[in-house]
């Protein structure tokens, strides 16, 4: 009997198709094998000096922000044992069963990772591990003259601004202290508490108290203390101002009003100072270019230059600090 091609071709298609499903089969489970088999969550870290847990952070070399975190197995096998060793303790120490690490000093050091399974040890996975020590990014901090607070930030309904340290304190040790040292018997530096009355208008987890006698810069040493031996991590600049003007010549128009704070910087919000306008007299005021409106303000008369000097109160003292220019033109 003579089959035709159409005979031949059915059956060989039909087998085709019922061995498909067992190829894809075979693959997928293969694939599915690969996905599932264990491997470590890290397999590089960079630690400061100190003993991890959750909840410590630090900043690195760059100044980014870090979280520690716990080395662990992913995709456990059932049954299966695990354990971590670190090839030196004497650089970073992890518990036999995982988890977070500890900085014992700087260095490079390797923890691998191994699972017993039906009596058979494999590896794993290994994670690079560099512990470095505490240091500084200087980054330089302006204040003002006098006394004042660091490291906060300070808010009203018309401004909102952050005076902080002037340094960034990179791989910071969580078991350790850090301390900040200034060049000058000028300028004290220490950790403080806010007061009661500070608090209504700063915020800060870790403020610093400085009181700075003469205008200038000075270099602030940041002193770690770690199980009993201090270290110098590093130096930076704190610049102290006294006021300063920020615009020698300001122009108004007439009935234009201007608060004299703006042409100054670096006045300190707790002291009291005068605004003296050259010329100007309160019992004839048709002469006057400008009217002073209260302690702050003055508004423009007329076209016409004053020159302004301000003064700085303190008790029974007056001292001059400095003086600007407002110009009074006609409006356009």
């Amino acid at each position: 009997m003579k089959l035709s091609k159409k005979s031949v071709l059915i059956p060989i298609i039909l087998m085709c198709l019922a061995i498909s499903p067992i190829i894809g089969l075979g693959l997928s489970v293969k694939q599915v094998q690969a996905a599932v088999k264990p491997k470590l969550n890290k397999t590089s870290m960079t630690i400061p000096v100190g003993k991890l847990k959750k909840g410590v952070s630090w900043f690195n070399s760059d100044g980014g922000y870090e979280e520690a975190v716990a080395l662990t197995v992913k995709n456990k096998q059932k049954g299966a044992s695990y354990t971590f060793t670190s090839s030196d303790t004497k650089i970073v120490k992890i518990s036999k069963n995982g988890g977070y690490l500890t900085g014992v000093k700087k260095g490079k050091a390797t923890i691998t990772c191994k699972e017993s399974y039906n009596g058979k040890t494999t590896v794993v996975g290994t994670c690079k591990v560099t512990v470095k020590e505490a240091g500084l990014i200087d980054r330089g901090a302006d204040v003002t003259l006098g006394s004042g607070l660091i490291n906060v930030d300070y808010f009203d309904m018309y401004m909102i601004e952050n005076i902080l340290l002037p340094y960034t304190l990179t791989y910071q040790n969580p078991d350790a202290t850090y301390t900040v040292k200034s060049d000058s018997k000028d300028l004290t530096f220490t950790e403080t508490k806010l007061t009661k009355e500070e608090e209504k208008n700063y915020i800060s987890e870790k403020p610093y108290r400085y009181e700075a006698k003469k205008a200038g810069k000075y270099t602030l040493t940041v002193v770690e203390t770690y199980n009993k031996k201090t270290r110098n991590v590093g130096k930076c600049t704190l610049t102290v101002h006294d006021v300063e003007v920020l615009r020698e010549t300001n122009e108004i128009e007439v009935n234009e009003r201007l608060n004299l704070f703006i042409p100054i910087t670096y006045y300190k919000r707790d002291m009291q100072y005068e605004f003296v306008i050259d010329g100007y007299n309160a019992s004839k005021p048709d002469k006057n270019i400008v009217k002073k409106e209260d302690d702050e303000y003055i508004v423009g008369l007329k076209p016409g230059k004053v020159k302004v000097k301000v003064y700085e109160l303190s008790g029974k003292k007056r001292r001059y600090l400095c003086e600007f220019t407002v110009v009074v033109t006609k409006p356009d």
